[in-house]
């Protein structure tokens, strides 16, 4: 009955939603300077889903509900953007000439091992939805890179693993300011999301391998994410589900403006419409705020002050088995807050400077963890200030150097059996680094970078270069070479229990990368080798950093929307082969969180005529390895392959209203991912072992989004 519903309340919620548009021609030709059409150029009205491709005669027709005042914008591989202040419906039967595009450093854009996300306005896009609204997302913002090539499944938390690498071997930024812990409270076995809404960014940069020296701690990849800019009108807009509600908005200043957004998530309405594998005690519960300012008071000179908080709570109950002998309730409760304030200056005759400071806070209590009644109660504090001056010479060259420091306590607190034990630490890590950006000739780009780091009070002082070189010869192909040192202080968890001269750990990345472009379609091709050293090693009862490994593989991405305007086909696959000494495992073995062989097919299909996007997606991987017992040696065999099918569409309802479904592992297969052992075997000498499994096979999202001002619901982004 109550799924009845709240399917009934959704289906009266989209028929008060649709309403009856006037629609407005746009029309038009779009030729180069030398006369000749420009077949498959992208003309829209910015800001919406209206526009289309030009035809075989450079022709364009598109309709639009918009009325007065609009920017129509047009784009074409290896031409500058065509921009143009039009007023609607006078605007028809116009031509645009569009001008070749001169590569300076300025423009070209080094792609090697990165992928860019909403920081150009493409075609049919809804920003920042079209970031987060593909299968098997459900609105996440991490959940949406993994179906990029070298992001590796690991189903049961969703967390990013790249190329072989652990997850705490990427690393999040906001504004170029670390962020110390980016994802929610995580549960064992179950899926953790992004702290941060998606609203709050324009763009998003990640990296995967190869990274220059200005970002440093991070062995694997790098996440780098730009917060909108000062915003020139009001907003005001709210979105809800099942799960969560939230509104935020905009007030629109003199040179600035002031952004807020509130959350509030539980999952207990959706826990008793579909169960999962877990008793709840305390379903997944979050109350999370938002509030930005920026301002603008010169052309040149831009600050971002941003401030985040979220609150978590959740519990559940562990039952006595031969898997847990002490029955308990397990409950978690976990606060977060985080600040980044930024400046950026820009002066005549190309100098730019750049300063920032981040602060962090966490404080995690786990109750239950190990028996009934004990508590567990983790610390930590970051704060991050950063520095930088770059100065371009007349498009040829581009020098930025700068500074950063890394200041950190951790704290570690147990009480079990009345019996208390604190642990605890602090440290700071300097860094500095230069990057040498060269226009060689019309097609060669080198970028050689350095960087330093010292843990400060120690001797030890870290040098890593990192060079690449690029020949681009046009907007279309693109070839790189890249190689890099990176190093990464252990985690706290480690690092606590012992006193290390050298407590980094390092790696060094070889990548080769093409990648060919037209309008409609994109192929990259990427063959990479990571090194691994002084990785953490459990030998002789003590932590030692003897570790090491290997990790290599291919990577393949192809997207296109060729066959039709309205259709887009993504292709990612990835092999990735990875050994390593590392913490338990003293012998070289697959890390159990490796799969060799991960394949995401994506297909978005537009239907202009009713404002609606269709989604598909199907996410394959191979299997994980685990160890059993009963054998010699450790991870000798391998789980079953992994499978997940996603739907998803995004409805338009009216020019304010947007509706989002998606569906994951929509066939609810049963993906498990390592196996547990009890520790004594039966008498028949074999081990009894349980699956383990995501918490919930499968996961239903609706949400509404809705804006209250004048602005669009695409343009729902509160900040």
């Amino acid at each position: 009955m109550k799924k009845k519903s709240l399917l009934i309340v959704l289906i009266s919620l989209v028929g008060v939603c649709v309403m009856a548009q006037e629609r407005y021609v746009i029309r038009g030709n779009v030729c180069n300077e030398d006369g000749q059409p420009m077949v498959g150029a992208n003309i829209y009205i910015y800001g919406t889903i209206d526009g289309c491709m030009c035809d075989t005669f450079g022709h364009f027709s598109f309709e639009t509900s918009l009325k007065g005042e609009a920017t129509l914008k047009c784009t074409f591989v290896g031409y500058t953007d065509y921009v143009e202040k039009i007023t609607i419906p006078v605007y028809k039967d116009v031509s645009i000439k569009m001008k070749p595009q001169s590569f300076t450093l300025d423009n070209v854009d080094i792609v090697a091992s990165s992928f860019s996300f909403g920081q150009t306005e493409k075609i049919k896009s809804i920003k920042p939805l079209d970031v987060v609204m593909s299968g098997n997302s459900c609105g996440d913002i991490f959940a949406s890179l993994h179906a990029l090539p070298g992001v590796q499944t690991v189903g049961e938390n969703r967390k990013l693993h790249v190329r072989g690498g652990e997850s705490s071997e990427n690393q999040v930024f906001i504004n170029g300011m670390h962020v110390l812990q980016p994802y929610d409270a995580e549960p064992s076995n179950t899926v953790t999301r992004s702290r941060f809404s998606p609203f709050l960014f324009k763009g998003i940069n990640f990296s995967l391998g190869g990274y220059d020296s200005e970002y440093g701690q991070a062995l694997s990849s790098v996440l780098p994410m730009e917060t909108t800019d000062v915003q020139t009108h009001d907003k005001f807009g709210l979105n809800f589900s099942p799960l969560s509600m939230a509104a935020g908005g905009t007030k629109s200043l003199r040179a600035s403006s002031l952004s807020f957004n509130v959350e509030y998530l539980d999952l207990k309405l959706y826990d008793k419409l579909f169960p999962g594998k877990y008793e709840w005690d305390k379903p997944f519960r979050k109350i999370s705020g938002e509030v930005q300012h920026k301002v603008e008071p010169l052309s040149s000179c831009s600050i971002k002050t941003y401030i985040g908080f979220d609150h978590t709570e959740l519990g559940y109950n562990i039952p006595f088995s031969l898997f847990n002998a002490n029955e308990r309730k397990l409950g978690m409760t976990e606060n977060n807050m985080y600040i980044n304030s930024v400046c950026r200056l820009n002066f005549s005759r190309g100098w730019g400077f750049f300063a920032g400071v981040a602060e962090s806070w966490l404080r995690n209590v786990v109750d239950g963890a190990m028996i009934a009644n004990d508590e567990y109660v983790e610390r930590k504090v970051e704060t991050h200030l950063k520095a930088r001056i770059s100065k371009n010479f007349a498009g040829r060259y581009k020098l930025t150097f700068g500074a950063e420091d890394y200041i950190r306590s951790y704290k570690k607190s147990s009480n079990v059996n009345d019996y208390k034990n604190v642990l605890g630490m602090d440290y700071n890590s300097f860094g500095a680094f230069i990057v040498n950006l060269l226009k060689i000739n019309s097609d060669f780009f080198l970028k050689a970078s350095l960087r330093m780091e010292n843990k400060v009070g120690e001797n030890g002082v870290f040098f890593m270069p990192r060079t690449s070189i690029s020949y681009i010869p046009n907007k279309c192909l693109q070839m790189s070479l890249l190689y890099g040192r990176y190093s990464q202080i252990i985690g706290d968890d480690f690092n606590i229990y012992g006193s290390y001269i050298e407590n980094q750990s390092f790696s060094s990345h070889y990548v080769v990368s093409f990648q060919y472009k037209l309008p409609s379609t994109t192929v990259r091709l990427e063959s990479y080798l990571k090194q691994y050293s002084h990785l953490p090693l459990f030998e002789d009862n003590k932590i030692t950093l003897n570790g090491k490994g290997k990790s290599y593989g291919v990577d393949f991405f192809l997207e296109d929307s060729s066959i039709s305007d309205n259709l887009t086909t993504t292709l990612s696959y990835s092999y990735n082969h990875t050994r390593r000494r590392y913490l338990e495992y003293v012998d070289d073995v697959q890390p159990q969180y490796a799969t060799a062989h991960n394949l995401a097919v994506s297909l978005k299909y537009n239907i202009p005529q009713i404002k609606c996007i269709l989604g598909l997606s199907e996410n394959i991987a191979s299997g994980r390895p685990y160890t059993n017992p009963a054998e010699v040696g450790k991870l000798q065999y391998l789980t079953k392959p992994y499978f997940s099918t996603g739907i998803n569409v995004s409805y338009l309802a009216s020019p304010s209203v947007i509706i989002y479904a998606s569906v994951t592992n929509l066939f609810d297969r049963h993906n498990v991912f390592n196996y547990n052992y009890i520790k004594n075997p039966g008498a028949d000498s074999g081990y009894i072992r349980k699956s383990v499994e995501s918490s919930r096979d499968r996961f239903f999202y609706i949400g509404i989004f809705i804006s209250l001002k004048k602005s669009h619901a695409y343009e729902i982004s509160n900040f």
